[in-house]
């Protein structure tokens, strides 16, 4: 361009010099927790990834830290494998689940059933920082589950995730 715009721009961006500052309003826990409540029905048309549900199951690895092994193991079910995983649970097709995140429980230790609490309030959390939703879905047949999916351990936690119709 004439002018250098995009040199110019790309100058004030590596040195944080820029004029024009974009402010964002703070999130409060509060409307974190509002916008993580159980949300449903889910908006079929936004593709949730696998490296979306990645994303949302790190908050597990964080809960993890102060341990010598990761407490949690994750499988992540984005649209293709859904409908093999609705039968086994009491969600039904009629919130349009767009993905799931399976949780297990990596031994079984006192602290990590306690723990599974305040990972799946995190991941809900996370989901809504990410402008997703989720919900807690119970799990009806863990040992059908995990033999229809060749898991190597039973599933004690489902959280559907997707973007929430309001």
């Amino acid at each position: 361009m004439a002018d250098n715009y995009l040199e110019k721009r790309m100058e004030e961006l590596r040195t944080g010099s820029s004029q024009s500052v974009v402010k964002r309003g703070k999130i409060t826990l509060k409307q974190l927790l509002q916008r993580s409540r159980g949300c449903r029905p889910f908006d079929p048309k936004v593709v949730v990834r696998e490296s979306h549900l990645r994303d949302i199951a790190d908050v597990g690895y964080i809960l993890s830290e102060p341990f010598s092994e990761t407490m949690f193991l994750f499988t992540f079910i984005t649209k293709e494998g859904v409908k093999r995983v609705l039968p086994y649970t009491d969600i039904g097709t009629l919130y349009e689940p767009q993905s799931f995140i399976l949780i297990s429980l990596n031994g079984d230790s006192a602290y990590s059933k306690m723990a599974l609490g305040a990972l799946i309030q995190s991941m809900l959390l996370r989901a809504a920082e990410m402008g997703l939703g989720g919900t807690y879905v119970g799990l009806t047949d863990p040992t059908g589950l995990s033999a229809e999916l060749s898991l190597s351990s039973l599933p004690v936690a489902i959280l559907a995730v997707g973007k929430g119709i309001k």
